[in-house]
C-alpha cells in the first residue's frame, strides 16, 4: 500500500493563524500608539521647559516677562527692542533665547518696504519648538486674510505655535492695533484697558519676575492652546489662523477664566469656539509651564478655581503646584 503524505494547511487551519494573527495585532497597536503618544508628550514638555527658560533669560536681561505686542494686526519689529514698542508679541521676543537670533534681527535696519518684505520671510519660518509633535509635523499653514499684518508683506501661508503665553484669570480684550507705528508711539493713542490683566504677558506688558506676588512656582506662564482638531488646516479657528510672531491675539494669549480642553471636544459654544482656552492634542491633560521652571501636566478637569488661582500672579491664593 501506498501512504500520502499531507504538506501544508488546511483553510481551517490558516483561518484560525489569521484570527490569531489579527488578534495579537489588534492588541499591539494601541499599545505602541499609547507609547508613541507617551513619548510626544514628553518631547512637548521638554520644549515647553526650554520655553520657559528662554522667558527666564529674557527677564534677567532686560527685567520684564516679555511684552505681547500691539494687536493681532502686527508682527514683531527688529528694531523696537523688547519692551512696550515693541509690536510683536512674546515669541517673537524669545527668539534670541532659543537660538534664533537670526530670525530676531531679520529686516533690522532697512528702509519699510524691505523690511516689510523681510518680515514676510520671518513669519513664513517655523519654529519646531513651538510645534507641539502630537498636533503634527513642522509645517506652514494657512493665513488669515482678514488679519493681514500691517507691518509685514502679505503671505499666503505662515508658521503657527501651539503654545499661548498666560494673559490671566480674565480675558482682556484686545483689538488690530494702531494703524502705524507713528501712531502707537502717540502718547493720546488709546490702548486697550490692560488694569484688569492678571497674567503674566499681555497688550504692552512690563512684568517683572517680582510681580508675581503669588510666586514663580504657583503661577503659569506658558502652556498648550486649544484648538478644535477639526480646524488644524483650516483659517476656522480664529486662535489658531496667524503667525507665531503676532502681538497680543487669541493665536498668542490664552486665559484662564475657563476650563481647558481637549482637541477632540466641539467648543463651537464658547466665546471664539473655545479659542481663549488652554488645552492641547494630548488625550488625557495638557503641559503647563511656571514660572520657576517646571512644567506640570494638567488635568482637564481640574478644579476651576484653582485653575483661576494659578493663572492669577496676584490674588493672594497660592496654591501650591503638585502638577
Amino acid at each position: 500500500m501506498t501512504h500520502k503524505h499531507r504538506s501544508g494547511m488546511t483553510l481551517v487551519e490558516l483561518l484560525v493563524v489569521i484570527f490569531i494573527m489579527g488578534l495579537l495585532l489588534a492588541l499591539l497597536i494601541p499599545a505602541v500608539q499609547s507609547a508613541r503618544e507617551a513619548m510626544r508628550r514628553i518631547e512637548c514638555s521638554n520644549q515647553l521647559h526650554q520655553i520657559i527658560l528662554a522667558i527666564q533669560s529674557h527677564e534677567d536681561i532686560h527685567h520684564a516677562i516679555p511684552t505681547n505686542g500691539w494687536g493681532y494686526q502686527w508682527v514683531g519689529n527688529p528694531d523696537r527692542g523688547s519692551g512696550p514698542r515693541q509690536p510683536g508679541g512674546w515669541a517673537y521676543c524669545i527668539l534670541p533665547y532659543v537660538e534664533h537670533q537670526n530670525l530676531r534681527t531679520l529686516g533690522q535696519n532697512l528702509p519699510e518696504p524691505r523690511q516689510k518684505e523681510a518680515l514676510a520671510t520671518l513669519i513664513q519660518t517655523p519654529v519646531k519648538l513651538f510645534k507641539c509633535p502630537t498636533r503634527g509635523p513642522v509645517a506652514l499653514f494657512e493665513n488669515d486674510p482678514r488679519t493681514s499684518p500691517i507691518n509685514a508683506a502679505w503671505t499666503e501661508f505662515v508658521a503657527r505655535t501651539d503654545y499661548a503665553i498666560n494673559e490671566g484669570d480674565v480675558h482682556i480684550k484686545t483689538n488690530a492695533g494702531p494703524r502705524t507705528l507713528a501712531e502707537g508711539d502717540q502718547p493720546h493713542y488709546v490702548w486697550p484697558d490692560t488694569s484688569m490683566a492678571t497674567g503674566v504677558s499681555y497688550v504692552r506688558s512690563r512684568v517683572s519676575f517680582g510681580s508675581v506676588l503669588d510666586g514663580l512656582s504657583n503661577t503659569y506662564f506658558v502652556g498648550e492652546k486649544y484648538v478644535f482638531s477639526a480646524d488644524y488646516l483650516t483659517i476656522d479657528d480664529p486662535g489658531y489662523d496667524q503667525s507665531m510672531y503676532t502681538g497680543a491675539d487669541l493665536d498668542t494669549n490664552r486665559a484662564a477664566e475657563n476650563l481647558p480642553a481637549w482637541d477632540g471636544l466641539d467648543m463651537s459654544h464658547m466665546p471664539n469656539n473655545g479659542a481663549r482656552l488652554f488645552g492641547s492634542a494630548h488625550p488625557n491633560a495638557l503641559n503647563m509651564a511656571f514660572g520657576d521652571g517646571h512644567v506640570g501636566r494638567l488635568n482637564y478637569n481640574i478644579d476651576l478655581q484653582t485653575h483661576r488661582n494659578l493663572g492669577n500672579r496676584h490674588d493672594g491664593q497660592s496654591t501650591t503646584s503638585s502638577f
